[in-house]
């Protein structure tokens, strides 16, 4: 997932046995698909949540 960042238009999460599929499609309507456990999740979660913040603070200044 490091090729980002993609303007989603959708993106979905689905449970399988002890991992999970994310399928994410982009506003230019390019498909795509990981497959990651739950600790790849929580890490993907973070580094989202820290660069929203980061761009909200340059919006700011």
């Amino acid at each position: 997932m490091e090729k980002g960042p993609y303007p989603l238009s959708n993106a979905e999460v689905t449970p399988r046995g002890d991992k999970f599929i994310i399928t994410m499609q982009t506003k230019q309507g390019e498909q795509h698909r990981y497959e990651a456990d739950y600790l790849a999740i929580l890490k993907f979660a973070a580094r989202m949540t820290q660069a929203y913040r980061e761009y909200n603070r340059k919006d700011e200044g």
